[in-house]
């Protein structure tokens, strides 16, 4: 294949252009603040709650100036880097928002589930292996457990150290 400068071998590459509103901008409370921030590009906005919670026009203009500053702040830094020739970021997915969360089960990890059930990670394990607590492997064989199995499993423990002899009398040592 011939790129644009005639040489055989090189792929011809077109960049793919990204614009600002591309990029995620965040919106959250954190304490007595709302911060507005760019999680690709690293930077936040933080404005104060408004006095007694309450919402009016005034406060909500303010939040809308601040995504817009967030916005501009990322196509400043997407032409920064373009002018730098330097390599543009992905947009980060925001895969999580569009799940509908009633018709996804909620799997647990099994680090979770042995803080659930109090057990050790390799007793989830090996209820997992001998059948008694259901489980789902990954593509990658890790195990995923639906919240409901977690809840409905009863851990089997025994109660003090097992005894080494069956009726083994204990007798006195004379000094």
């Amino acid at each position: 294949m011939v790129d644009l400068n005639g040489s055989f071998g090189r792929f011809f590459c077109m960049r793919i252009r990204h614009h600002a509103l591309d990029f995620p901008i965040t919106l959250r409370r954190e304490l007595k603040y709302i911060e507005v921030s760019s999680p690709d590009f690293h930077f936040s906005f933080v404005e104060a709650l408004p006095s007694r919670g309450q919402i009016n026009p005034k406060y909500v203009s303010k939040i809308a100036e601040l995504i817009a500053k967030a916005w501009l702040k990322n196509q400043e830094q997407l032409k920064r880097l373009e002018n730098a020739g330097r390599k543009l970021p992905e947009p980060s997915k925001v895969s999580e928002i569009y799940k509908d969360k009633k018709k996804s089960p909620a799997y647990i990890s099994v680090p979770k589930a042995a803080k659930m059930l109090k057990i050790s990670e390799m007793s989830v394990r090996r209820a997992c292996d001998s059948g008694l607590l259901r489980c789902h492997y990954t593509a990658g064989g890790h195990r995923k457990i639906l919240r409901k199995d977690i809840e409905g499993y009863e851990p089997r423990r025994q109660k003090g150290r097992p005894a080494n002899h069956v009726n083994t009398e204990t007798t006195p040592v004379k000094d």
